[in-house]
């Protein structure tokens, strides 16, 4: 979770109205809450739903926030002072945040099945291939997506699971600010995780930035083979999930030779 921090400002204003000046979004410990269950963080434990207020100069105040659930057929229930999200029955739930007169936008959240499995997606490629290329642009540049499907009871997809991803081995990097093999979301961003979607489907791509690979000319010229190690691993209520963590193996090849 990533918090914007607003920077201190060593005063006090005296003509602030009480209250805050503004809050923050509502913060979600979890992406989604299991039906029967409360939400939880990513060790596991119950943890509540928070906001916080700031006054007019820019200071974090300690002020009780109200939650709420806005659903007429609730999908979940907050504890109005606590925060503590239950998930009453499978769809999404929408919650808000009050403090003072000031309420957050509406957040969404999933109430999935329990996740009970992980397990890998088939790869559409069996190699990750790239032509060699000594500029940083896209014609260096490719990526195969390791894909991963989390499922509950009866293989219905599991919403709302975070999935991490961990390259162990890859073909070095010849700079030191700048990985050769690196994995992305489906828009380019590095990341190293991925939350599951309404079918239980996530993944991250494999990318390879082959201008930033050691200078080993065999490997280059495609005469040889390097190989990706990445392991992909999923939690809930503390435990790994049935599969996990699941392996993929990625022969990886330069496609074109380099050019003298």
């Amino acid at each position: 979770m990533v918090v914007t921090a607003i920077a201190a400002v060593a005063c006090i204003d005296m003509s602030a109205p009480p209250g805050p000046a503004s809050i923050s979004v509502l913060m979600l410990p979890s992406p989604s809450v299991v039906v029967g269950d409360t939400m939880r963080d990513s060790a596991g434990n119950v943890a509540p739903l928070s906001v916080q207020g700031f006054n007019s100069a820019g200071n974090s105040i300690q002020i009780q926030p109200t939650f709420f659930v806005t659903d007429t057929f609730r999908t979940a229930s907050v504890g109005r002072a606590s925060g503590i999200l239950v998930g009453d029955s499978l769809g999404q739930a929408h919650v808000v945040a009050q403090i003072g007169t000031l309420q957050t936008n509406i957040a969404t959240v999933p109430v999935s099945v329990a996740p009970e499995t992980l397990f890998a997606q088939p790869l559409s490629n069996d190699t990750l291939t790239a032509p060699f290329s000594s500029d940083t642009g896209a014609a260096g540049r490719n990526s195969l997506r390791l894909g991963t499907t989390i499922t509950g009871a009866g293989g219905t997809g599991a919403i709302g699971f975070i999935v991490h991803y961990t390259i162990l081995s890859a073909p070095p990097s010849a700079s030191s600010s700048q990985p050769a093999v690196f994995l992305a979301s489906a828009s380019g961003v590095p990341s190293s995780a991925d939350t599951t979607d309404q079918s239980g489907n996530g993944g991250l791509n494999l990318t390879i930035q082959t201008v930033f690979l050691t200078q080993d000319p065999a490997f280059l010229a495609g005469q040889k083979i390097d190989t990706a190690i990445v392991v992909a691993r999923s939690t809930y209520r503390g435990k790994e999930l049935a599969g996990s963590p699941v392996t993929f193996v990625i022969p990886i090849k330069i496609g074109s030779a380099l050019t003298p």
